[in-house]
């Protein structure tokens, strides 16, 4: 599922959750900063996952693994580029911060997306059972 948005929500967080069922349910949530710059990312398609389980800011290349390349930490944070792919827990929220740029943007699990994200596209998933 593709979720297309109109309008501006600079300086919004978005939550996602698990509905019970076998969706995910968004509800525009109130913080967050949005705050950083956002990062070129890798000039091929890269695939990113999210690596900072209790939250952080998501221009951190910290914050995140290549996928593609397989390394434990990426070079870069993620890029106009480049997919990514966060998932939260099932029992708590965490929330990723600050500046976000990508081609598509992958949700699943209980988290809070801070203003900021630029993507093409954004999915929702239901996230594995933990």
């Amino acid at each position: 599922m593709t979720l297309t948005l109109s309008g501006n929500y600079a300086g919004a967080i978005f939550q996602t959750s698990p509905d019970g069922v076998d969706g995910t349910l968004i509800t525009l949530a109130s913080g967050g900063s949005g705050a950083g710059l956002l990062s070129a990312g890798t000039t091929t398609p890269d695939s990113y996952r999210w690596a900072a389980p209790g939250g952080g800011r998501m221009g951190n290349a910290a914050n995140w693994v290549d996928s593609s390349v397989g390394t434990v930490t990426a070079a870069v944070a993620p890029g106009v580029n480049d997919s990514v792919s966060i998932a939260g827990w099932r029992r708590r929220s965490d929330v990723a911060d600050g500046q976000g740029n990508a081609a598509s943007l992958t949700l699943s699990g209980n988290i809070g997306i801070a203003a900021g994200w630029r993507t093409g596209a954004v999915t929702t998933a239901t996230p594995p059972r933990q």
